[in-house]
């Protein structure tokens, strides 16, 4: 995804009983420097995730710090998707994320940086 693009972001909550919401997705800009989302490809990648090597993106964030908040299980709306509601500010009936297309699968601190492995939803 080139930079400038807009995605959007849902912070994954767990209630003690066990019940899965989501936050107000928030509007991220792609950047240099902050957020960059690019397709798996390559050998290695299809050597770890095989055949679904094509329903994930690569994702590195940085400043750390700026990032060090997202988990597993976090979803994200990537390739032009966009949340229902949104516009209007209206929360959809299923809840804010559920309509999302990619879910954080798996986060990865670096040195400098985040990485984090998107994972197509549906």
């Amino acid at each position: 995804m080139r930079n400038g693009e807009k995605v959007w972001y849902c912070k994954r909550n767990e209630s003690e009983d066990g019940v899965i919401t989501f936050d107000k997705p928030v509007e991220i800009t792609l950047a240099l420097h902050y957020l960059t989302i690019q397709p798996m490809s390559g050998y290695m990648n299809v050597a770890e995730f095989g055949e679904d090597v094509g329903k994930m993106w690569n994702c590195i964030g940085q400043p750390y710090d700026a990032w060090k908040s997202v988990k597993e299980g976090d979803r994200f709306y990537v390739d032009g998707a966009k949340p229902e509601g949104i516009s209007n500010n209206t929360q959809p009936d299923e809840g804010w994320g559920y309509d999302a297309n990619a879910q954080i699968y798996s986060v990865r601190p670096q040195n400098l940086a985040i990485r984090f492995i998107l994972r197509r939803i549906q």
